[in-house]
């Protein structure tokens, strides 16, 4: 599936703010913690890299239904289902920090949650060249 512009740039910042805060759990655990942070990170970016993906098809189809009764029918559960993946997703890293006696894989996936609402205030805030408006100078 091709994606657009806004949702690339929302997986590169998935991508580029679970690495800033896996280097942050390393060198805040420095210890054998710092892996099961940054496996906590690395579960939930992947899933939420994922959950771009199903938001982009999910609006892709909303926009090809006829109805709007069934549009919005159609994206709250899409909505639902995302909040109940990221739910059973969530069971990994605690089963992990059971098995470990290491509550760090729980903290690294709350930090990999916060991933997915940074990108999307970043693909909100930055905008790409052809869609800024124009400055008053700048008109020929």
């Amino acid at each position: 599936m091709k994606l657009s512009a806004p949702a690339k740039r929302m997986v590169l910042v998935i991508g580029a703010s679970s690495l800033v805060m896996m280097g942050a759990g390393a060198v805040y655990y420095r210890s054998f913690s710092a892996l099961l942070f940054a496996a906590g990170v690395l579960i939930l970016t992947v899933l939420n890299v994922g959950k771009v993906f199903l938001m982009e098809r999910a609006a892709i189809k909303a926009v090809e239904l006829e109805s709007g009764g069934t549009a919005k029918s159609y994206l709250q559960t899409q909505y639902f289902f995302r909040f109940l993946l990221t739910g059973l997703v969530f069971i990994a890293p605690m089963t992990l920090a059971k098995s470990m006696d290491d509550p760090a894989s729980i903290w690294g996936s709350l930090a990999g949650v916060f991933t997915l609402q940074i990108a999307a205030f970043s693909a909100k805030l930055v905008k790409p060249e052809d869609e800024k408006p124009e400055e008053e100078g700048d008109r020929a």
